[in-house]
């Protein structure tokens, strides 16, 4: 099939959205199995000579780098020896989009070489941090351990979750171990923001990203959550450690990291620490595009109840259908199979209502509306109103507290141009119901078919 380019573009953008769900931690991909040793380097290392650090890299400029990425590095300074552990490792393929969708795409552990992956990030203009932890050695020790067991061939596979089992969840559930539980007990807070909230600051530079992220996640992204549970983002991991303190096993209260240092630091805007509201300008380009459509229904309604040639305003109108479908279309029918899926975060979605696979209808029938198809307007009329109906019931439903989910961001973008549309329909439909009841019983036919 050949696309055009503004078709690839959108497809493109689409598919790297979905890529920031599969992946938003921005890690190292390898084709393969992971580089680790099959066996315990740590087994002739004395505790007291291991040295543990939480490396923290920045965002990056690529789609699925927006979150930032971290590891653990182990070091032995007595023998010379030390280990980057990795847990965000996967495997390019066919097979990779399909298990995604299906939930049941797996990542992996991996050692990776320490200097080399620093060079790498440094390489990309994204900020590489340090927090060297003040752990007591046999903690140290268990850690590395640990770290560890989780490459070995037999360990290192786990099944992926965006929020919930990603490389830095990992990461924070070790180092919990390792503390006996104190992490965790110490950030049972609410947190900050919800995993929406933390999304759409992340995103916000982006603002098609933005859009399709808080159009395909439903009300579990609203959800409270702990200060430990958006540990899921490497930054946040980063600010709760170097916030951290323990009880050692003599009983005294110390601080979770030792010492702190940056290796780089990145020329780049820093992700803003609270999320902007841009339901407004998403309301403006709705009401532009909503206004333009039934400007240009009124015109070929116009142009129909006189008896002048409808070409011009039609072929307008279709391409108008045409670019919306495909624009907010695509996005809408994706949105629709993912309830097809096993991925639970995109079900029971409230921006069904409107944005649904009604919505590439324009799209596919636009050309065929242009030629002058009366079925293609008439399928097209059907799916308006159809949308039309959702986007006012489901505004009607927001009044009831079990309509929770924030769709603010793309009610404000879809609600015109649903609206928009199904009232140019309703225009077209009326003139020419007007140009058929005229016309002389011979001519009425010709009339309806203009």
């Amino acid at each position: 099939m050949c696309y055009t380019a503004p078709m690839r573009s959108l497809v493109a953008s689409i598919l790297l959205a979905i890529w920031v769900l599969v992946s938003p931690l921005g890690a190292l991909a390898e084709p393969a199995g992971p580089k680790g040793a099959a066996r315990d380097v740590w087994s002739d290392s004395r505790p007291e000579d291991l040295s543990v650090q939480l490396v923290t890299f920045g965002i990056g400029d690529a789609i699925h780098q927006y979150f930032g990425h971290n590891a653990m590095v182990v070091l032995d300074r007595e023998r010379g020896v030390e280990a980057m552990y990795n847990f965000g490792m996967f495997g390019f393929g066919p097979d990779m989009l399909p298990k995604y969708l299906q939930g049941k795409l797996d990542f992996w552990a991996a050692v990776t070489p320490v200097e080399e992956t620093y060079a790498r990030y440094i390489e990309s203009n994204r900020a590489v941090r340090v927090l060297e932890l003040n752990l007591e050695p046999e903690r140290r020790m268990r850690l590395a351990h640990r770290l560890a067991y989780f490459v070995l061939p037999e360990n290192r596979v786990y099944r992926y979750d965006h929020y919930r089992d990603n490389c830095s969840t990992k990461l924070r559930d070790l180092l919990d171990e390792a503390l006996d539980g104190q992490l965790k007990a110490q950030n049972e807070i609410p947190a900050r923001y919800t995993y929406r909230g933390h999304t759409a600051r992340y995103t916000e530079h982006d603002p098609f990203t933005n859009l399709l992220l808080t159009l395909w996640m439903n009300d579990s992204m609203e959800r409270p959550i702990r200060a430990y549970d958006q540990a899921f983002l490497p930054d946040e991991l980063e600010r709760l450690v170097a916030h951290a303190h323990y009880r050692t096993a003599s009983g005294q209260d110390v601080p979770l990291v030792r010492t702190d240092y940056t290796l780089y630091e990145a020329r780049r805007p820093k992700v803003p620490e609270a999320p902007s509201a841009r339901w407004p300008a998403a309301l403006g380009v709705g009401v532009l595009v909503g206004g333009v459509a039934l400007a240009l229904g009124r015109w070929l309604a116009g142009a129909r109840a006189s008896g002048k040639s409808p070409v011009v305003p039609r072929v307008l109108f279709a391409s108008l259908h045409s670019m919306v479908g495909l624009v907010l279309g695509v996005p809408g029918l994706v949105a629709g199979l993912f309830v097809l899926t096993e991925w639970e975060v995109t079900h029971w979605n409230e921006c069904l209502f409107f944005a649904n696979p009604l919505a590439v209808l324009g799209f596919l029938l636009g050309p065929a509306v242009a030629f002058g198809s009366q079925r293609a307007l008439g399928v097209l009329r059907f799916a308006s109103f159809g949308l039309a109906a959702g986007t006012l019931l489901l505004i009607v439903l927001k009044l009831l507290p079990m309509f929770d989910q924030h769709t603010g961001l793309p009610l404000a973008l879809y609600a015109p141009v649903n609206i928009g549309f199904a009232a140019a329909h309703a225009l077209i439909l009326r003139a020419t119901a007007a140009a058929v009841a005229k016309a002389p019983p011979a001519a009425s036919q010709v009339a309806a078919a203009s």
